[in-house]
């Protein structure tokens, strides 16, 4: 009997204990604001960054440079642009004040001188056809006389196209 009441006595000392673990946790509160130290910016290119103009921690305005990337792709195609206005303004030009005389005369030389090879090239592509039959020249000489006329043919072409485009 004294055990039991040892047992008993042990187990009413441990009561508090085990009643106090069934509270639960204690909920720490705090109050106040939360700021930001930290913003993340992505980049709307994907480029080497080259600079970094703003240290950390230090405070920044409105239109402040904070990276500065590499922007020789970006000069690259700002100068291809440059030219194709260039280019752009001078065909203007030319198609206001139109086109001089002797660009005409020029050009209708250009012409005739392209008409005349390829005149010549028909007669020796007709003249080499004939003789393929007979044996006399090979299909491979037929072949670079069919190449020069259409290479003549070409040039006529473009000669032609350039004068329509002066008138």
């Amino acid at each position: 009997m004294v055990a039991m009441l040892k047992g008993l006595a042990g187990l009413a000392l441990l009561l508090p204990f085990g009643l106090k673990s069934c509270d639960g946790p204690a909920a720490d509160v705090a109050l106040g604001q939360l700021m930001r130290e930290r913003v993340l910016l992505t980049a709307t290119a994907n480029e080497i960054i080259t600079d970094l103009p703003i240290a950390e921690g230090s405070a920044v305005q409105a239109g402040d440079v904070l990276v500065q990337l590499d922007d020789t792709l970006q000069q690259a195609q700002l100068a291809v642009a440059q030219a194709q206005l260039a280019e752009a303004e001078a065909d203007l030009e030319r198609m206001r004040t139109g086109a001089r005389p002797e660009e005409f005369a020029i050009a209708e030389a250009r012409v005739e001188g392209a008409r005349a090879v390829y005149q010549e090239a028909q007669a020796s592509y007709e003249r080499n056809a004939r003789l393929v039959e007979t044996g006399t020249v090979t299909a491979a000489r037929l072949d670079e006389v069919v190449a020069q006329r259409n290479s003549a043919l070409a040039e006529l072409t473009s000669a032609e196209q350039s004068l329509q485009e002066l008138r």
